[in-house]
């Protein structure tokens, strides 16, 4: 996995507690390939109302699902652990594609 982190452009709401494990938020239904989601997987994610806003949330990623069925089939959801200490991060501009950006390079 070649990141640290994972920056996404969250607007429309569909994050929310995961059911039955607080601390935890469940957050999709992201457009990503199966390689791409699955490489996310112990990156900090960080959710932006935009490119230049600072986090609204942030968290570990500690797994990846599948949505098999309803508007968002075919879509990736993260299970994130929370890290409100990373509340408002903010990152530069450059490097988005588009609603989404990953950066810091992990040494393995």
């Amino acid at each position: 996995m070649p990141f640290t982190r994972l920056h996404l452009i969250e607007r429309m709401g569909l994050d929310e507690p995961w059911e039955g494990e607080p601390g935890y938020t469940k957050t999709g239904y992201w457009a990503f390939t199966k390689e791409q989601a699955e490489s996310f997987v112990g990156c900090f994610l960080f959710l932006h109302k935009g490119q230049l806003e600072p986090a609204r949330y942030a968290g570990e990623i500690v797994d990846v699902f599948l949505q098999t069925e309803g508007k968002y089939v075919s879509r990736f959801v993260f299970k994130v652990k929370d890290e409100p200490r990373l509340n408002g991060i903010a990152t530069m501009v450059d490097g988005w594609d588009r609603w989404w950006k990953a950066d810091g390079w992990r040494q393995e």
